[in-house]
Order: C-alpha cells, then structure tokens, then sequence
C-alpha cells in the first residue's frame, strides 16, 4: 500500500490544527505543530515533508520567516500559506522569502484545501522526478567522460604497443624456426625454447587484455588491490610503450602490500594521465632537467600516491581551471582537456582528494589519497572480465 503524502500543518490555534488533522488524515499523513520553532523541529523529525502549510501571524516566528527556514532544510517540499490575518506586504513578504507554492485564506473550505494539497503534491513529485532524472543523466554523462578520456588514452598507447608486440613477434618467429629445425632433425625442442615461448604467450595475453580494458565503456570492478603492483605494473606499460624512455623515472614504494578497496583499471588511468602530462611539461628540457618522481605511501585508514615533476609548471593563474573539462594548457591538438577532470571524478568517487602543488619553471606536484576501506562509492556496470591481471607481465 502506498504510504500518505506526509504533510505538516503549523498554526498558533491548537483546534484549528485538530480539525485540520480530523478533516485530512483519510488523505494524508498530517503532522501539527503550534509555532514555527516546533515546525522546525518536526522538519528534522522523520521523513521529509511533500507539503508544508503555515499560519502567517505567529508569535515568535512569522510564517514568511518560518517557510523561508522550511526551504533551507527541505528545498523540494512545497510551501503553502493558510491564513486570516494577512495584507499585501505579507503576502510579498512570505511569497518572496519562502517561495510560497499557494496562499490560502481562512475560513477554507475543506474542498478548496484538499483541491490546493493535491495540486501541491503533484507540484512536489513533478519536483522530485525532475531532480532524479536530471541525477541519472548527469551520472550517465560522468561515465561517458571517462570513457570518451580512457579512448584518448589508448590511442596515445597503442602505436608503442603495436611497436613491442612487433618485437616480441620477432622473437616468436625465431623461436618457431628454431622448433622447426629441431623437429626436421627428429630432435625435441629445447627446455629454453619452450620456456621462452610460453614467456611470449603471457606477454601477449598481458598487452591484450590491457587494451580491452582500457576500451571498455566505464565499467568497474571493484575489490582489495595491491597498489604497489597497479603502480608498477602501469610504469610497465609505459616503458613498453615508450612514454617514460627519454626521462629520468624514480620509483618510491613502500615495503610490504599496502592494498586499497578500487578498480585497478580506473587507478591505472589515474597514472596513465598524470604521468603523461608529467612527461610532456618535460618537453624541450635538457636531460638533466627530465625528471618524474613517483611516490607511494599510506597508513592503516589512507593510501597516497604522488607524482611529482620538474618541469615547466603551471602558471598561478591557470591552477583553478585545470580541472574544468576542455580545458588544457598543451599546444592545440596535443592535449583533449579531459583527463585531469577524469582523474578528479575517479579519486572523488572513492571518497579521496586530489591536491596540486605547481611552481613555474620549477614543477609540479599532484598528491593523491584514496582510503583503503571500502567507501560508498558512485555505482557502475560491473565488466564481465576480471582486470585482475590486466599488467601483470607486461614489462
């Protein structure tokens, strides 16, 4: 059985409010208080309200003052007027405060009241649904950014992969030819070959099931994952890929397994992006001045992970709009303006935070913390392949 539209009456008369109660609680669930500070208090008492009617000359509390309150706590409930003492600076006064959905006067007839309820209940769900459909379509949104970023981010990975597995297929050939031979000869293959080609196996397993999943449209799969082996196995692929090759890369782990409750592909995008922006401030620099740090620490509740670089920096009046979608700061057709706004939606919907420290020809600092419980979390789709092993090999 439906529940009632929840409904809260305020009126200084006590036996108004109980001939209300009598004449409305076939209809509506009605709650009464006597001023406007017992109405605040039955605001925070239970289930919001759908609607809330209120006597305009009270003592205390007036009712535009009252129902302005009610529209800080409860901004979706509907507000209404019921009185018989009022004039047109009131009635300004009340419509302009509280944002009065109708005024009522008083006698009101039962008809005439219940005819105003209903229609604000109408107005309250109209409200409600608006609100939950425009949550869904943002939601929807969110998870179309990260993925429309994480293709960018493939496609600035796949032309150095490509580049490997051409070298491991080398390799394969060889080895085949080397199986063949032996087999010509009635001879089995050696210990060393076929523990070379099954080394090969895993490697391409590795690179494929990473590309796969950095194409997936946003799913998660969320779980307990040591970061120290996300962290290392992401710098991994992108030595294969040649992203840290003209850099000097410094790895700080801590010793030991310090897990965290996440997604290891959404972490590894993390590092795909602030490591690439990382090695791109490098450009044009002398070697010597080609440095990416990246660190990694935590403690029973927090994990952090920075990356820190020395190159050209951020100009103070750019550090407030690097998390602004489109914007960006690389040379036109260099940069998507996405990925920093995809890391920031990443860490936040793990309840972590992101913090940036830059200094102009000096460089840059992101520290990022993520807690190591499991947190409420924005929900996704979860894949149908585990990405448990998604850089396992690839080296």
């Amino acid at each position: 059985m439906e529940a009632l539209p929840r409904v809260l009456f305020v009126d200084d008369e006590p036996r108004v409010l109980d001939g209300i109660a009598v004449q409305l609680r076939r209809r509506f669930e009605v709650v009464t208080a006597t001023s406007g500070a017992a109405g605040l208090v039955a605001l925070t008492a239970g289930a919001p309200f759908v609607v809330v009617v209120s006597d305009m000359r009270m003592p205390g509390m007036d009712g535009a003052a009252f129902l302005h309150k009610v529209r800080e706590l409860q901004p979706d409930t509907v507000r209404l007027i019921l009185t018989g003492y009022t004039d047109l600076g009131d009635a300004v006064r009340a419509v302009n405060d509280g944002y009065i959905f109708r005024l009522l006067t008083k006698p009101c007839s039962p008809d005439t009241l219940v005819r105003a309820l209903d229609d604000a209940v109408e107005q309250y769900r109209c409200v409600t649904a608006d609100r939950v459909l425009l949550e869904r379509k943002l939601s929807d949104m969110s998870s179309q950014l990260i993925h429309a970023e994480r293709l960018a981010t493939l496609g600035t990975m796949t032309s150095g992969v490509a580049h490997e597995l051409n070298n491991i297929n080398t390799i394969f050939l060889a080895s085949i030819d080397e199986v063949r031979e032996r087999a010509a000869s009635g001879l089995p293959p050696e210990e060393r070959t076929l523990g070379e080609l099954f080394r090969i196996g895993q490697h391409l397993r590795a690179h494929a099931t990473q590309i796969m999943n950095m194409g997936r449209p946003g799913p998660t799969c969320d779980k307990h994952q040591d970061l120290k082996t996300i962290v290392e196995g992401t710098l991994g692929l992108l030595k294969t890929a040649g992203k840290t090759r003209h850099i000097g890369l410094t790895l700080e782990l801590p010793e030991g397994e310090l897990s965290a409750f996440c997604d290891r592909t959404r972490i590894e995008q993390i590092l795909v992006n602030l490591i690439g922006n990382s090695v791109d401030a490098l450009a044009g620099l002398p070697w010597q001045r080609r440095k990416v740090r990246v660190f990694l620490h935590g403690d029973e509740e927090r994990a952090t992970l920075a990356i820190e670089d020395t190159g050209h920096g951020i100009a103070p009046d750019k550090m407030d709009q690097i998390f602004e979608p489109y914007f960006t700061t690389k040379p036109k057709g260099k940069g998507t303006g996405l990925g920093l706004p995809v890391v920031k939606q990443i860490v936040e919907s793990y309840g972590g935070t992101i913090v940036v420290t830059s200094k102009q020809g000096e460089g840059t600092r992101f520290e990022i913390t993520l807690p190591r419980k499991q947190q409420k979390k924005v929900a996704f789709t979860k894949p149908s392949i585990d990405e448990d092993d998604a850089l396992e090999n690839a080296a």
